[in-house]
């Protein structure tokens, strides 16, 4: 019987034992029946040590769907190389959860915002 894939996982919840086998986890989360992945593993212009074609490739294997990237280590130095993999991995939506480091200020005072 074959699982119908629905949903979305995120890597990260993989991070400690995806960069070991990516193929093997990969293919355990599309056999587990999701059909969506969101990254959370780009470090000098790779995902989980791929280039972004052979990680989009990879996914294309296993039957995953590339969704969206969380990125949390953008820099204003290396978010157009960042952005230009994601595209390339083919992600509809790039996620930074907080903003690039020397895109925000902070004056260290935290009860100044309740004043």
């Amino acid at each position: 019987m074959e699982t119908e894939q629905s949903g979305g996982l995120a890597l990260y919840t993989l991070r400690d034992t995806l960069p070991q086998n990516p193929r093997a986890v990969l293919q355990k989360v599309a056999d587990a029946g999701y059909a969506y992945v969101e990254a959370a593993g780009w470090n000098d212009g790779q995902f989980y040590g791929m280039s972004p074609a052979a990680f989009r490739t990879m996914l294309s294997e296993v039957g995953l769907t590339p969704i969206s990237s969380h990125q949390g280590g953008a820099t204003l130095e290396n978010l157009d190389q960042m952005i230009a993999d994601v595209k390339a991995v083919g992600f509809e939506y790039f996620v930074i959860p907080v903003p690039p480091m020397g895109a925000f200020e902070f004056d260290g005072d935290e009860d100044a915002q309740y004043e």
